[in-house]
């Protein structure tokens, strides 16, 4: 016969601080946010079946999440996840900006496959212009404004970086 245990979270006032702050970012992982709510019902005193139902989670969930508290709220942090790794990393959009930052000096605009084929050539990253333009955008890059030239295709969108500016088709 299973014996049923219950869990129970006690933080402390520097943890449960800590705990609020955290909650409160906005660049948190999903993942991130559910074990961190966990912790944060837990901690109110909420049995582990009330929790899962609380956020849609399963039972085993919440209690794995817990257990991971065993290490701190740095315990709670996403693992690295498998696959293969990025193969663009931030030098490489550093050299973008720069990049960028040149052509604005001579009034160059470049699309994001041109940019796209830049990396390929010179730095040996192949990447398509669509995940391009997603990185470009979390570096706190945005869409400007959308032009139409009056040829064919669709209309080009102008993403403004400080004081740079992409032409994106």
């Amino acid at each position: 016969m299973a014996r049923s245990v219950t869990l129970r979270v006690a933080l402390i006032a520097g943890q449960r601080a800590d705990l609020q702050q955290r909650l409160g970012q906005q660049a948190l992982s999903p993942r991130l946010r559910r074990r961190l709510e966990c912790i944060r019902l837990a901690d109110q005193g909420w049995s582990a079946s009330r929790i899962a139902a609380h956020l849609c989670l399963d039972p085993a969930t919440v209690r794995r999440a817990i257990h991971r508290l065993a290490r701190g709220l740095d315990g709670l942090a996403d693992r690295p996840r498998g696959g293969r790794p990025p193969r663009l990393d931030s030098g490489d959009l550093d050299a973008v900006e720069e990049l960028l930052a040149w052509a604005a000096a001579r009034n160059e605009i470049w699309t994001l496959a041109g940019l796209a084929g830049w990396l390929a050539r010179v730095r040996g990253i192949t990447i398509s212009p669509d995940r391009l333009s997603v990185l470009v955008r979390q570096r706190g890059c945005g869409w400007a404004a959308r032009l139409w030239l009056g040829s064919p295709g669709p209309p080009l969108t102008v993403i403004r970086c400080s004081r740079l500016m992409l032409i994106a088709r």
